[in-house]
C-alpha cells in the first residue's frame, strides 16, 4: 500500500508541474500576444513624418514636412547636415536653417510644416549638395521617433528650372494679351489722330 501511495503522490507531483509549467507558458503566450497587439496598435496608430522637395510660386525652394500618419506629431525637432547649410549662396537661408534646428513645432495629421533654403538665386549655385538631415518627434503618448532624409537637390533643381508646356502657353497668351491692349490704343487714338489732321488740312486751306 505504501509503494502505490508512493506512487500516485509521484504521478500527482508530475501533474502538477505539467500544469504549472502549461498555465506559465499560457501566460507567457498571452504576455507575448498583449505586446504585439500593442506594437501593431503602435505601428498603426502614430505620427509619421515624411519630407518631399518643393517649388513655390517658382520663386523659392523649401523642403515640406508632411504627417502621413494618424496621430499628432509633437515636438519636431528638424536639423540639417552642416555641408548641406553652409553650401548654400544665400546667407539669410542659411542662418533660417541654423536658427530653424533650436525650435520644436506641432505636426497634427494630414498637416504639413515649409522650410525653404533658397531662391531662385540657388540654380546658379556651383554646388548643389543633398538636402540631408534628419527629424526627431514625439507620439502623444511620448514615444520617440527618428527620420533620416537624403535629397538629391541637383536632379529636382534642373527639372524645376524648366518651363511646363503649360507655362509657355501663358507666357504666349500674355505676349498676345500685351499686343491686343497696344492696338485697342491705337485704336482709341485714331478719331483724334484722324481730327488733328483734318484740322491741319482745313489750316492749310
Amino acid at each position: 500500500m505504501e509503494a502505490i501511495a508512493a506512487l500516485l503522490s509521484f504521478f500527482t507531483c508530475i501533474a502538477a508541474f505539467a500544469s504549472a509549467k502549461a498555465a506559465r507558458n499560457s501566460a507567457d503566450a498571452a504576455r507575448d500576444q498583449v505586446r504585439e497587439m500593442q506594437r501593431q496598435y503602435e505601428k498603426e496608430n502614430r505620427p509619421i513624418i515624411e519630407v518631399e522637395f518643393i517649388y513655390e510660386k517658382r520663386a523659392f525652394f523649401g523642403l515640406r514636412f508632411i504627417n502621413c500618419g494618424k496621430f499628432t506629431a509633437k515636438d519636431v525637432k528638424i536639423m540639417f547636415d552642416k555641408n548641406f547649410i553652409d553650401s548654400l549662396p544665400e546667407s539669410n537661408y542659411a542662418e533660417l536653417l541654423r536658427t530653424g534646428e533650436k525650435k520644436t513645432r506641432i505636426i497634427g495629421t494630414g498637416c504639413h510644416y515649409d522650410l525653404f533654403f533658397g531662391s531662385n538665386i540657388y540654380l546658379n549655385a556651383e554646388k548643389k549638395p543633398p538636402a540631408k538631415g534628419h527629424v526627431i518627434y514625439y507620439s502623444t503618448w511620448g514615444k520617440e521617433y527618428y527620420y533620416d532624409f537624403d535629397i538629391p537637390l541637383e536632379n529636382y533643381a534642373s527639372i524645376y528650372s524648366v518651363n511646363s508646356e503649360q507655362e509657355d502657353l501663358l507666357d504666349q497668351m500674355k505676349k498676345q494679351t500685351d499686343e491686343l491692349k497696344n492696338m485697342r490704343r491705337a485704336l482709341e487714338y485714331l478719331p483724334e489722330a484722324m481730327k488733328n489732321q483734318n484740322s491741319d488740312e482745313n489750316a492749310s486751306k
